[in-house]
């Protein structure tokens, strides 16, 4: 198991590339020494496992053993090397604002779905509208192209009594191209709107993915704080 030093804010982890930092730990078989490691950590709620260890960088050079090819601890050392209360506080700000970020970074997202379902079910509706015009609008074609085709074979047809239909022919006629044109008018703004919306879509899917991506990385910063192990332990 890749091991990582406990001490919160420390991003010293085992590497073969880095021989010269080193990982010790904790003295629980001498309880007083363990406790005055704890209280030099200085960190509420700190409690370190048995295999929690902490990096040689928290001691000075004096703690370590001159003997041996390996960097040993001497039996009362003591670490000693942390960071300073202002650098502890300015480190807590800056994970609560990544806190924060995250935090807002969700709201925002459920948000954008809620937006995306609202935009969807719109999208259906008015798809749904528009088919339903369409419909008319060939429904309505129908009725013109045949009613005029009535009305000009009865034109041919010498027949007296056919003159009274010819006139109902002609008004049914003109009715039916009115409605027809307002059809294929309101047909037409319906296609922009569809495709305004679809674009106003697509730029909607493309916001949530580059939030998600950046929900990821911050997702990937957490995970790595220290304060984060801490935590855990």
């Amino acid at each position: 198991m890749p091991k990582s030093c406990s001490v919160p804010y420390c991003k010293s982890r085992y590497s073969i590339n880095n021989k010269e930092v080193t990982f010790h730990r904790f003295p629980f078989s001498r309880p007083d020494l363990l406790g005055e490691w704890i209280a030099r950590i200085g960190y509420a709620n700190f409690n370190p496992k048995r295999h929690t260890v902490i990096c040689s960088a928290h001691f000075i050079p004096d703690c370590f053993s001159k003997y041996g090819n390996r960097k040993n601890l001497k039996e009362n050392a003591i670490p000693t090397v942390f960071m300073s209360e202002d650098q502890r506080l300015e480190k807590l700000l800056q994970y609560q604002e990544r806190v924060e970020k995250k935090h807002n970074l969700k709201k925002l997202r459920r948000k954008q779905d809620l937006q995306s379902k609202v935009e969807e079910e719109q999208s259906f509706t008015e798809a749904k509208c528009w088919k339903k015009r369409l419909l008319e609008t060939a429904q309505a074609t129908e009725m013109v192209v045949e009613a005029e085709a009535n009305f000009y074979s009865k034109k041919s047809d010498p027949h007296p009594i056919q003159v009274i239909d010819h006139s109902y022919a002609i008004g049914d006629s003109a009715v039916l191209k009115k409605k027809l044109y307002f059809a294929l008018e309101d047909n037409e703004k319906l296609r922009k709107r569809m495709k305004a919306k679809n674009l106003k879509l697509r730029r909607l899917i493309e916001n949530i993915r580059l939030l998600e991506s950046e929900l990821q990385t911050l997702k990937d910063k957490v995970s790595t704080d220290p304060l984060n192990q801490v935590m855990v332990n």
